[in-house]
């Protein structure tokens, strides 16, 4: 199936940019077109395989992935001479869930674009207001209470102990001091009608840079309280250098 979210995101854009041949009053040729993101979450290159005890992180904890899931939101496009293209989206990038690790950014200004920038998590927005719709519906089991907001990033599972025995893993970062801003430079000269960026997150670098995370000890985590303030900001460190963009087609 993974294979396939790019052939169908495409289809997708180029459906939705096309028009009546037999139109004898032609419209203006366009200025924007849609911009498709696919999401690629993997563990330092190999596929997220649900489950198996086999992943292995700067740490030498070696841990399994029972749940991944994670919001990013507000995507920016900054063009080359500094406007910017602001979209007020909320996505949430399940690991099970197929359909969630693509997504289209409509009616972007044809342009170049040099940079890229979104959060991780939800902003103050949406954060405390009351029951959303969509990727922020409660159903989602990705929000504590409307007080506390949001579970920005959420991964649980198993790790090995520094016993040799089996303990639960639980990951819950959130609250709004846990907000990571994530830019990055791009190369897009967007002069057609589509576009797919492909993204890659890598799970071992949220453990790993430019801060290591040993889950001995340290093994569940829910951004509840000051005691969680240097948790959180050891995440928030690693998250801005988690996320790369691998291909734009």
């Amino acid at each position: 199936m993974k294979n396939l979210i790019p052939v169908v995101i495409f289809c997708l854009l180029a459906f939705a940019g096309c028009k009546d041949d037999k139109d004898d009053n032609p419209a203006p040729l366009p200025t924007t077109g849609n911009i498709g993101f696919v999401i690629n979450n993997n563990i330092d290159g190999q596929p997220i395989q649900i489950g198996a005890m086999s992943n292995v992180n700067e740490a030498g904890n070696t841990y399994s992935v029972d749940e991944l899931k994670y919001y990013l939101s507000n995507f920016v496009l900054i063009r080359e001479d500094g406007s910017e293209f602001k979209a007020p989206n909320y996505e949430l990038i399940d690991e099970e869930k197929a359909s969630s690790k693509y997504f289209i950014l409509e009616n972007v200004p044809f342009g170049n674009y040099t940079g890229l920038r979104f959060y991780m998590g939800v902003d103050s927005t949406k954060n405390h207001s009351g029951v959303n719709t969509g990727d922020l519906d409660p159903v989602n089991a990705m929000i504590w209470d409307w007080s506390t907001g949001y579970i920005y990033f959420k991964h649980e599972g198993m790790f090995i102990d520094s016993t040799g025995t089996p303990d639960y893993l639980t990951y819950h970062l959130g609250t709004l001091k846990a907000l990571v801003s994530v830019e990055m430079p791009i190369n897009m000269n967007f002069t057609d009608g589509a576009k797919i960026i492909n993204m890659s997150f890598n799970l071992n670098k949220v453990y790993r840079s430019p801060n290591v995370i040993n889950f001995n000890g340290e093994n569940i985590h829910q951004s509840s309280g000051p005691g969680e303030n240097g948790w959180i900001q050891l995440m928030r460190e690693n998250f801005q250098g988690a996320f790369e963009i691998t291909a734009i087609q």
